[in-house]
């Protein structure tokens, strides 16, 4: 098990229990393929994390990993949108759920993923985060064309902003009906919920 930090308060027992609780979510999560698994805490740094993340980063081991953020071990783009995120959730302590994004796959490929983040609190201060992303499969491999992946980056740059359907489709250079079925047939939603989910 690799558990960076401690348990404050509780004793050892709450120590070793947390520790054991640690270890199963760990070994659980490193016996998945295709699923990054990560504990972040206040401070936005990996905590625990599973051999998949491991892969996805090109680290020699968890080891690396932990102590630093997103932003530190993912390329420039991708890092400091994930630690946007993680301190979005931080600030709000409200989780952030099915987010599609995209994400770095072992062969260093870019591919679409499904990401779920929610605070960890402790007396009702949140004091981290526990979260995954659940691999959708590379943009080529479910016939993703370009036009949609810039609707999702432009989707991803305007969260603050209210966006139809219509201008998704627009940014992609096509008709709406045929964004819309596009939409359905690459990540199984319409392309309303895809803008939800923004």
């Amino acid at each position: 098990m690799v558990l960076a930090g401690s348990a404050q308060g509780g004793g050892a027992r709450a120590l070793l229990s947390r520790a054991a609780e640690a270890a199963t979510l760990e070994a659980l999560f490193d016996a998945i393929s295709g699923v990054v698994f990560f504990i972040k805490d206040r401070e936005c740094r990996y905590r625990l994390v599973n051999e998949t993340l491991v892969r996805r980063t090109g680290a020699r081991d968890k080891r690396a990993l932990l102590g630093r953020r997103a932003d530190e071990v993912f390329p420039a783009a991708l890092g400091a949108s994930f630690r946007r995120q993680d301190e979005r959730v931080m600030a709000t302590g409200r989780p952030l759920v099915d987010r599609l994004e995209l994400h770095l796959y072992p062969s260093h490929g870019i591919g679409w993923c499904r990401t779920f983040k929610t605070p960890l609190s402790d007396g009702g201060e949140v004091v981290g985060l526990i979260g995954f992303s659940q691999d959708l499969g590379a943009p080529a491999e479910q016939g993703a064309p370009a036009g949609v992946a810039r609707a999702v980056g432009h989707l991803e740059a305007r969260l603050d902003q209210p966006l139809r359907v219509r201008d998704l489709a627009a940014v992609a250079n096509m008709a709406p009906r045929t964004f819309e079925r596009t939409v359905h047939r690459i990540f199984g939603m319409s392309a309303g919920e895809l803008r939800d989910k923004g």
